[in-house]
C-alpha cells in the first residue's frame, strides 16, 4: 500500500486542531524530519509546543519542547572547545596543552552555563517542560538527568 503523506498531514492537523495532543506530535515529527513536508524545526517546535499545552499534553510534546530549549541554551561552547581542538592539530607541539584544556574547558564551561542557563527565563521554561513530561510518565525525560530540583 502507497504512503499518502498529504492525507495523513491532513488528517494530523484537523485532529491536531481540535487538541488531539498526539496528533501535534506527529504533526511536529512530520516537520523535524521533512516527512512529507519541507522539514522545519521551528514550525515543528510549534506544533509540539501545541501537543505540550493542550488540554490533555502529550508527554512526548512536553519531552520535545524541553529538549528544543535544551539544545539551544549554549550554541557557542561546543565552537570554543572545538576552535582548541583544531589548533592542537594544526600546531602539535601544542597538542599537549590544548587537549586537555579543551576538555577541562569543556567540562568546566558546561557546568556553568548550564546552571546560568537553568536560572534564566528560557531555562525556567525548559525546566517546566521537563517536569511536565517526567509527570505525565516520559521515560527518557526521567532518565536524562537535566532536571534541576529547586
Amino acid at each position: 500500500m502507497k504512503q499518502d503523506y498529504a492525507k495523513a498531514l491532513e488528517w494530523y492537523n484537523k485532529s491536531g486542531n481540535n487538541n488531539y495532543a498526539i496528533s501535534n506530535y506527529y504533526l511536529g515529527q512530520c516537520y523535524e524530519f521533512g516527512t512529507g513536508v519541507g522539514k522545519s524545526l521551528e514550525v515543528a517546535y510549534q506544533w509540539y509546543k501545541k501537543g505540550a499545552d493542550a488540554l490533555e499534553p502529550d508527554a512526548y510534546c512536553c519531552f520535545k519542547v524541553g529538549e528544543y530549549h535544551y539544545a539551544k541554551r549554549n550554541p557557542y561552547g561546543v565552537l570554543k572547545t572545538g576552535a582548541l581542538l583544531a589548533l592542537s592539530v594544526i600546531v602539535p607541539v601544542t597538542s599537549t596543552v590544548t587537549v586537555p584544556a579543551a576538555i577541562l574547558g569543556a567540562g568546566a564551561n558546561s557546568v556553568m552555563s548550564y546552571e546560568k542557563f537553568v536560572n534564566s527565563e528560557a531555562g525556567k521554561e525548559m525546566m517546566k517542560y521537563y517536569r511536565k513530561a517526567v509527570s505525565l510518565g516520559h521515560a527518557k525525560a526521567k532518565e536524562s538527568g537535566r532536571i534541576k530540583e529547586i
